[in-house]
């Protein structure tokens, strides 16, 4: 009896890419980075185990001066650095461990409560050099929802204040998405982050550093997109596209990571401005992929027009941070005629008060943030949060306890809870 034989890798690379043309026949460049995205899940757990067993071996033979290699691979907390010439990687892991309460009341008698303990993220992240200094890559995978988050690849020209940028990744639009989780200063983003981001997308950027340390200084980005969230999957009528501007009027560049853990002496601060517009079948976008915010229901690539706009401040300084956004979204269901329109943001502050007062600890850190979402036209109502945080930090954004409490209040025609309260207990950490 004969034996159907296996195929090899790259037959299997290319039966991926046959696999995907009937769902994704509008986009062989998702195909390409589907098949991919397979095989860089596949590696990611190689890698887990290869580094650990280099790790040891490297520690063993770092005294040894007739290395040929010495520096080509070693621990620098955070993080495993390799180096093979033509190729780098720092690689690090990360976990957020999440102690959280609810408290939700509805009238006056009825009440529900809830605690969940859990291991809220727990990550690995790969970035580097890719054979000349003008490329690098990055990518990154989460372990609990077995989901490969980034894979990108970034140029930067020669010639020109400008880098390119493809792959699959968290397209630049609100700050407050944009930041890393593990850089936030409350633990969880704001209810209006839901409502507005466009979270990772499958395309293209162009973006640049220009009038560096002038009056004009200023980066901007501008990035044509699938429109169909982290995984690529189902269609778009017409491709999303995105353009941001931040002014960094005091002339020099901003950071992407809330609370001044730097207290640096010299402020900095930027204005920013976005626009984005998309033609397809999904109102929401998180890390799970394309979907429906509240109230609005599943269609084809061609069901809803959204149009949305976004201003945005941020400074630091002696230890006071400061962000603000300020959205406003256009859905039209394009099946029936009808509008929603959306508004909302938020604004947020904190403070070291040992950056001014000595007889405080230096790790500590408070904060209070409010935000808003108002929904008219189709769906109407009020979500309002008020949060405050206390940070300890251990060593900055890679190693901090924080303890935030929320209280708010969801009015909305589709919400399920009236006045609630929400109190978390969280350790960030990398390694």
């Amino acid at each position: 009896m004969l034996r159907r034989r296996e195929p090899r890798p790259f037959g299997l690379l290319i039966n991926r890419l046959n696999s995907t043309k009937k769902t994704l026949p509008k986009h062989s460049f998702s195909n390409v980075l589907f098949a991919l995205s397979h095989y860089v899940t596949r590696i990611y757990r190689a890698l887990l185990v290869i580094c650990f067993v280099l790790f040891p071996l490297a520690s063993a033979t770092a005294s040894d001066h007739e290395s040929s290699k010495p520096d080509a691979i070693g621990y620098h907390w955070p993080g495993l650095k390799l180096n093979g010439g033509w190729i780098t990687a720092d690689v690090k892991l990360r976990a957020q461990l999440r102690l959280t309460s609810t408290h939700i009341e509805s009238g006056f008698t009825n009440a529900d409560e809830d605690r969940e303990a859990k291991v809220n993220r727990s990550r690995i992240k790969v970035g580097g050099m890719l054979i000349t200094p003008q490329l690098d890559y990055y990518t990154e995978y989460d372990f609990p929802s077995e989901k490969l988050l980034d894979l990108r690849f970034s140029y930067k020209l020669k010639e020109l204040p400008m880098n390119i940028r493809i792959g699959q990744w968290k397209v630049p639009y609100n700050r407050e998405r944009i930041d890393s989780s593990g850089k936030q200063q409350f633990i969880d983003r704001s209810i209006a982050n839901k409502w507005f981001t466009l979270d990772r997308q499958r395309g293209v950027a162009f973006y640049g550093h220009i009038a560096e340390q002038t009056s004009f200084d200023s980066t901007y980005n501008f990035a044509i997109t699938q429109g169909t969230g982290r995984n690529g999957k189902g269609s778009s009528d017409k491709p999303q596209w995105l353009a941001r501007w931040e002014w960094n009027f005091l002339k020099r560049a901003t950071v992407f990571s809330q609370s001044n853990t730097a207290k640096n002496d010299e402020p900095i601060g930027s204005l920013t401005f976005g626009a984005s517009e998309s033609h397809g079948a999904y109102t929401d976008f998180s890390s799970a992929g394309g979907g429906q915010l509240p109230g609005f229901t599943s269609g084809d690539e061609d069901a809803y027009e959204i149009s949305q706009y976004m201003q945005e401040t941020y400074f630091q300084h002696q230890g006071f941070s400061w962000q603000q956004e300020l959205h406003t979204k256009k859905v039209e269901d394009r099946r029936d005629g009808t509008e929603t329109n959306i508004t909302g943001g938020y604004m947020q502050a904190g403070y070291f008060p040992a950056a001014h007062w000595d007889n405080w600890p230096q790790p500590l850190e408070f904060a209070i943030r409010f935000a808003k979402v108002r929904l008219t036209e189709s769906q109407s109502g009020n979500h309002k949060e008020t949060s405050l945080v206390m940070n300890w930090f251990l060593s900055g954004h890679n190693n901090k306890i924080s303890v935030d409490y929320s209280l708010g209040k969801d009015d909305t025609t589709f919400g399920n809870k009236d006045n609630y309260q929400i109190t978390r207990l969280q350790w960030d950490f990398h390694l």
